[in-house]
């Protein structure tokens, strides 16, 4: 459950920094993504 949440914040996070600062947070965000898709959407 805690892994749950902190895979969709960070996710998250790293997402809101992509727009923000630098495309490279799009990129770690992709790899969270492409590793924990089933935590990120719950299926």
């Amino acid at each position: 459950m805690a892994k749950l949440a902190l895979v969709r914040v960070i996710f998250g996070v790293t997402t809101i920094l992509g727009f923000q600062v630098s495309a490279l947070y799009f990129f770690l965000a992709l790899i969270i993504y492409c590793t924990h898709h089933r935590e990120v959407f719950g299926w």
